[in-house]
């Protein structure tokens, strides 16, 4: 059953870069790890079809903080019409607490994603998270915090604040496999009507010490979105993530 569910992700994704969602954990060393996504894919024929994307996340370990930034960036052309250009950038920094369990953190994020109507979307925010430890090397985070979001979405300004709840699960599986969850509740303080979710699920196949392939089901939902924009939109992709 999981080959078959397997193979029917392969053949629906579009090639793309992937880096890991795994969580960041503090090493407890002073290390730097970096992982790199990079595709072209094109289809000819009945439709003309090409899509480039990119992605880079450096983690900086410390012995009791870790900083981390992501930079993603995708374009697509569809019989000459361009149909796909996000750009998104994320920083967060972590630091533990005597209580090895209980982390702090803080955010900042930039987003650009033209075919959802946002011109610009910037945010920092803080918070903190709960581990729990799981059988096999496996664990669960429960996150909760706040973020101010600076929004042109539609060509409509808006700042306002939001409550910024997650959970984040990360499960072994056999061979150095893994599968990863991460889910993101975050309604408007001053709305609670106005929210987003997102959520994405990713297994990671280990090719060699370095390389791994990566498919990842990807889902967010916007209650309230720019005029014409649907409300949930969801999306597959399988990759190569390289570590260096």
């Amino acid at each position: 059953m999981k080959n078959i569910l397997l193979g029917t992700i392969l053949t629906v994704s579009t090639a793309s870069a992937i880096v890991s969602i795994k969580p960041i954990e503090v090493s407890g060393q002073e290390e730097v790890k970096s992982q790199l996504g990079a595709s072209y894919s094109t289809k000819s024929g009945n439709s003309d079809v090409s899509t480039t994307s990119i992605s880079l996340k450096n983690t900086f370990y410390n012995i009791d903080s870790a900083n981390m930034i992501l930079i993603d960036y995708e374009y697509g052309k569809s019989n000459g019409s361009t149909n796909t250009d996000n750009t998104f950038m994320h920083l967060r920094h972590i630091r533990t607490t005597s209580d090895k369990a209980i982390n702090y953190e803080i955010f900042l994020q930039a987003q650009k994603d033209t075919f959802r109507s946002i011109e610009s979307r910037y945010l920092i925010g803080i918070g903190s998270r709960y581990k729990v430890n799981l059988e096999n090397d496996s664990n669960i985070f429960f996150g909760l915090g706040v973020f101010s979001t600076k929004l042109d979405e539609d060509n409509v300004k808006s700042n306002f604040e939001s409550l910024n709840s997650y959970i984040s699960y990360n499960h072994k599986l056999d061979n150095g496999n893994t599968l990863t969850y991460n889910g993101y509740f975050q309604p408007r303080l001053d709305d609670a009507n106005d929210y987003h979710i997102s959520q994405k699920a990713q297994l990671s196949f280990d090719i060699s010490r370095s390389m791994k392939l990566v498919v990842s089901l990807n889902h967010t939902y916007d209650s309230e979105p720019a005029v014409g924009i649907n409300k949930s939109d969801l999306s597959t992709k399988t990759g190569i993530s390289y570590k260096f």
